[in-house]
C-alpha cells in the first residue's frame, strides 16, 4: 500500500511539471495606447465659451464652446440687406408693359371689326391693311420691350448669386465657430482657454478614446503566421498587489515589413531576430492606461502562476 501510494504522489508530480513545461509563458511585451485626436478651431476670433477641463468625458457631438461671432453675424446682415435691395429694384415686367398690352388688345378689337365691314362691303381692303400694320408694330414694340426688362431682372439676379453665396459662407463660418465634440472620449490636454484669440486649425484640446485600447507589440518572424488579423489574443496588464489582469483582445493590424532591432525588444536573442510589429485592441474597464506595458500570449494560453 505504501509503495502504491508513493508511485502515486511520483505520477502527480511528473504530471504537473509536465503540464507547466508546456504551458506558453508570453509571446511579446508592449505597450498601449488610446485613439487620440487634436481638436482644432475651424473658426478664428476670440473664444467667449469653452467648458474643457482635462479629464472631462464628452459625447460625439456635444457643444463644448463657441468663438465669437458677432463680425461674422454682421457680414452676413450686410450681404442680405445687399441682396433685398437689389431684389427691389428688379422690374415688374407685366405692370411695365401693361399700356402696350392693351394698346395692342384695343388694335386687335379694331381689326376684327374692320375685318367684319370688308366682308359686308362697308370699308376697303386698304383700311384692313393699315388696322394689320399698326397691330404688328405694336406687338413688337410690346416683344422688345418684354425682352429688354425681363434681361434686365436678370441682370439683377445675377448680382444677387454672388452675395447668395456670401452669406451661405458666412453662415457656415459662424456654424463652424460652435465647438462641438467630435468623438466619445476623455480629455487629456487642454491648449487653450477663454478669452484666448484662436486661429483656425488652432489646437484646443486632446481627446482620447479610453473605452478601447491598442497594444503595439512585437512578434518574432517566426511566429508571425500564428498571428491572423481579426483573430483573439490574451492580453494581460500587472495590478500592483493583484498579480496579473486578463483581457481578450482582437488583432486589428500586422506590419507589411519587419524591424531588426525594434526599441520595444530588449532581449539579446531577439535583437538579433526580425520583428513585425502587431496591433491588438482590447476593450478597457478603466484599469488601462496609456503608455502602459502589457503582455501578449496567444488565445487559450496563460502563464504558470499568474
Amino acid at each position: 500500500m505504501k509503495h502504491i501510494r508513493t508511485y502515486l504522489l511520483a505520477f502527480l508530480a511528473v504530471t504537473m511539471l509536465s503540464g507547466c513545461g508546456e504551458a506558453e509563458g508570453p509571446v511579446m511585451y508592449g505597450n498601449f495606447e488610446a485613439d487620440e485626436w487634436v481638436v482644432p478651431a475651424e473658426g478664428s476670433g476670440r473664444i467667449v465659451w469653452l467648458s474643457i477641463e482635462e479629464g472631462s468625458t464628452f459625447e460625439k457631438g456635444e457643444v463644448v464652446g463657441l468663438i465669437d461671432t458677432v463680425q461674422l453675424a454682421f457680414r452676413k446682415q450686410a450681404a442680405l440687406a445687399r441682396i433685398t435691395a437689389l431684389e427691389a429694384t428688379i422690374p415688374d415686367i407685366e405692370a411695365r408693359t401693361q399700356s402696350l398690352r392693351q394698346k395692342k388688345a384695343a388694335q386687335e378689337r379694331e381689326m376684327e371689326r374692320i375685318s367684319r365691314l370688308v366682308e359686308q362691303g362697308s370699308a376697303g381692303r386698304q383700311m384692313l391693311e393699315q388696322a394689320e400694320d399698326q397691330l404688328a408694330v405694336t406687338a413688337s414694340e410690346l416683344s422688345a420691350a418684354q425682352t429688354a426688362l425681363q434681361q434686365e431682372a436678370n441682370g439683377i439676379r445675377a448680382q444677387t448669386k454672388p452675395l447668395l453665396v456670401e452669406a451661405e459662407m458666412l453662415e457656415d463660418q459662424i456654424s463652424r465657430c460652435v465647438i462641438a465634440n467630435p468623438e466619445h472620449g476623455v480629455v487629456l490636454t487642454r491648449y487653450a482657454g477663454m478669452h484666448e484669440y484662436v486661429a483656425t486649425g488652432h489646437p484646443l484640446y486632446k481627446l482620447a478614446n479610453m473605452d478601447e485600447m491598442v497594444l503595439r507589440a512585437w512578434f518574432p518572424g517566426d511566429q508571425l503566421s500564428r498571428v491572423e488579423m481579426g483573430g483573439e489574443m490574451q492580453v494581460s496588464i500587472d495590478i500592483p498587489g493583484k498579480g496579473m489582469k486578463h483581457y481578450t483582445g482582437k488583432v486589428t493590424g500586422i506590419a507589411q515589413k519587419p524591424q531588426f532591432i525594434p526599441t520595444q525588444v530588449q532581449t539579446r536573442e531577439n535583437r538579433t531576430t526580425q520583428h513585425y510589429e502587431v496591433k491588438i485592441r482590447v476593450p478597457n474597464d478603466g484599469s488601462i492606461k496609456p503608455g502602459m506595458p502589457g503582455e501578449v500570449r496567444f488565445a487559450g494560453n496563460s502563464e504558470p502562476g499568474r
